[in-house]
């Protein structure tokens, strides 16, 4: 009687060890799976959430379905697309590898480039690229080409507009609307006679490159980029040039959203008796450094600043601006100093 109660007593203790470890795996499994799930990127994030609560994973397909839809679409666009029976159907296999939505990626690329006067050849050849893009890649580009391109405002032409629209769609890793409205709103400021008023090469050069930092500022490059221009033109701490300005804030940018106040609250502190009490090419070197350290560490290298951008439209710095001078010459010490290393 007593053995008996002895092993059950056992076997209790064993079921009770055998819970506990079971317990503790599947808190240190949740606890790992937590930990790697913050590492990943929203859309990565997005994904593995997808695939666990959801029946569809974002990465299986209905390959059919697309090929279907895309060998229709040849066939009822013979006469301009021009393939062969076997052609199309070569093709029409080669946009069902974009999985889900890519026939109809290929249709909207290809129909926009050709109503646009776009080579049929070209035509063809940007819509198959995208069919293996996303739905947003696919939007971005449809969005920026039509306002580059067939816009009033932005008078590009094809060549340029599709080489724009393809880089802001697809060389970008954060939120595609976003960096859309910001090369947009950043294309037309630029050029606007009433604000920097700049030639539209130079504009688009400038533009896409802040395009580009735009994944880094929660809510788009545009406004920091505005406010931080203004206050360089139009207060009386800097007044600096068009040209000095925009070199500056592609010196600033890069560093991330804090970077520009960062810049300002540096430079006063600089300029101040109670600070460092320094001036002009001074205060603007530390305001810089201090700049350039506002996040302890940088995302991939997207974009290094220019030493300076040349304005192309001739205006000249207000006269009564030393500080103009003073960047200038901070910038010919780097160089100098690099040189000699």
């Amino acid at each position: 009687m007593l053995d008996n109660k002895l092993n059950i007593n056992l076997n209790l203790n064993l079921i009770l060890i055998f819970l506990i470890i079971f317990i503790f795996k599947q808190n240190l499994f949740a606890m790992e799976y937590s930990e790697k799930l913050d590492r990943l990127t929203p859309i990565e994030k997005e994904r593995v959430l997808m695939w666990s609560f959801d029946k569809k994973h974002p990465e299986l397909c209905s390959p059919t379905k697309e090929f279907k839809e895309a060998l229709s679409f040849m066939r009822l666009n013979k006469s301009d697309i021009n393939p062969s029976e076997g052609r199309a159907r070569l093709m029409a296999a080669e946009i069902a590898k974009g999985c889900d939505g890519a026939a109809s990626r290929f249709a909207k690329v290809y129909l926009v480039l050709v109503k646009s006067g776009v080579d049929i050849g070209k035509s063809v050849e940007t819509a198959l690229k995208f069919s293996k893009e996303d739905d947003e890649t696919t939007e971005n580009f449809f969005q920026i080409f039509k306002k580059t391109y067939l816009s009033e405002f932005f008078d590009f032409d094809y060549s340029s507009a599709i080489q724009l629209s393809y880089e802001i769609s697809t060389q970008y890793k954060g939120n595609r609307k976003k960096s859309r409205e910001d090369f947009l709103n950043l294309l037309k400021y630029c050029t606007d006679k009433n604000e920097i008023s700049l030639p539209m090469k130079t504009c688009a050069e400038l533009t896409l490159k802040l395009a580009r930092l735009s994944q880094y500022y929660p809510d788009g490059i545009f406004k920091s980029f505005v406010e931080l221009y203004k206050t360089l033109r139009t207060d009386k701490r800097f007044g600096v040039s068009v040209s000095v300005a925009i070199s500056i804030l592609m010196d600033v940018l890069p560093y991330g959203p804090t970077a520009p106040k960062n810049f300002i609250e540096s430079y006063d502190y600089a300029m101040s008796t109670e600070g460092l009490g320094v001036e002009g090419k001074e205060a603007l070197q530390f305001a810089l450094a201090m700049a350039h350290r506002s996040s302890k560490k940088l995302p991939p290298p997207i974009y290094i600043p220019p030493k300076e951008i040349i304005l192309q439209n001739g205006a000249e710095p207000p006269k009564d601006s030393a500080l103009n001078a003073s960047y200038e010459l901070s910038k010919k010490d780097e160089v100098k100093g690099d040189s000699s290393r």
